[in-house]
């Protein structure tokens, strides 16, 4: 395992077995929004049962002991509805405990592993869950947990060996370079827009990420050059420099930026001067950097 990085060296494996066990959790707890989301479908069908043996009851004429029946006839169904709204309350339950356990070792990675703007949002339709079974947003529920547990399961490979997986951009069919806009945020983190599609990553989502310091590679510090310059120059005397060593560079941005968007050709226009990007990337106040 890595020492390079504060949160390893500091919980180190005790922080690893608290995030392995809240992702044996999460499965638990997806597997149980899946099932209550099933429910919901089965209180809507058994509702319906109901009401079709009330109407079929209210359409003959009937004595009051007969009443007797109706109810003996709804029993069962209002029974079963109601264990189904218990289970939901003790999933609901599950998940506000789940969500509060998050905090510690979400706080301890905070530096090291930052969450982007996608993981903030979803985990907080958490926060949407309520406790009345008939108005659970289980939709919600499930994009949360699915949220949480995508960044718990980064974090957890970088603790076990230091690496992470790089998601692709979800691009839009038909896109080309000239439809990306990478906007830099900070030095280390970025806004991604193609047509309708925003995302937030920083340097390691990118998959920009030195695996010995994980800090930023220099092939980042090329993406950042580019939007600070406006392109990567080449040096006048060039021979006897480290221009070979910056080349490649830019070819490592080239297939990272293919991996990442899935789009074919190059991202970069190659002069004698050097490279100028086909996409949009900037700063919002160059001065400042």
């Amino acid at each position: 395992m890595s020492n390079a990085t504060s949160c390893v060296q500091s919980v180190d494996l005790s922080l690893a077995d608290q995030i392995a066990r809240r992702l044996s959790d999460i499965d638990e707890l997806i597997r149980e929004v899946r099932q209550r989301i099933a429910d919901k479908q089965e209180i809507g069908r058994l509702c319906k049962v109901m009401e079709d043996i009330e109407k079929k009851f209210l359409s003959q004429d009937r004595v009051r002991d007969e009443w007797k029946h109706l109810q003996d006839a709804l029993r069962p169904h209002q029974k079963q509805i109601g264990d189904l709204y218990e289970a939901a309350h003790g999933t609901v339950s599950q998940i506000r405990a789940f969500a509060a356990s998050l905090h510690i070792p979400l706080t301890l990675c905070a530096v090291e592993f930052p969450q982007t703007e996608n993981h903030r949002r979803a985990l907080g339709r958490l926060g949407l869950v309520q406790r009345y079974g008939e108005y659970v947003s289980w939709d919600a529920g499930l994009e949360g947990l699915t949220a949480a547990r995508h960044l718990l399961e980064q974090i957890y490979k970088v603790l076990r060996d230091g690496q992470i997986d790089v998601a692709p951009f979800p691009t839009p069919a038909g896109s080309g370079w000239e439809d990306i806009q990478i906007r830099f945020l900070s030095d280390h983190q970025v806004q991604i827009t193609v047509k309708h599609v925003v995302e937030y990553r920083n340097y390691a989502e990118m998959g920009l990420e030195d695996g010995r310091s994980h800090k930023p590679n220099k092939s980042w510090e090329c993406l950042r050059t580019m939007a600070l310059e406006g392109s990567v120059r080449r040096p006048a005397q060039w021979k006897g420099s480290n221009w070979p060593a910056i080349e490649q560079q830019v070819q490592r941005l080239r297939n990272v930026l293919r991996s990442t968007f899935g789009i074919t050709g190059d991202p970069f226009h190659r002069s004698r001067e050097g490279y100028q990007p086909r996409f949009r990337v900037s700063y919002p106040n160059p001065d400042q950097h």
